[in-house]
């Protein structure tokens, strides 16, 4: 079920991570970047 639902989102591998905006992120990212993305810095 979760594999299937990765191909229809168009998740080819991970890490991947998905925003409630809508926003696919692929791919490893350092911690520094991650906590940007997060708003926590």
């Amino acid at each position: 079920e979760h594999y299937q639902l990765g191909n229809e989102l168009g998740i080819s591998g991970t890490p991947a991570l998905v925003f409630s905006d809508g926003r696919l992120v692929p791919g490893y990212m350092d911690s520094e970047r991650l906590a940007a993305m997060l708003g926590l810095n």
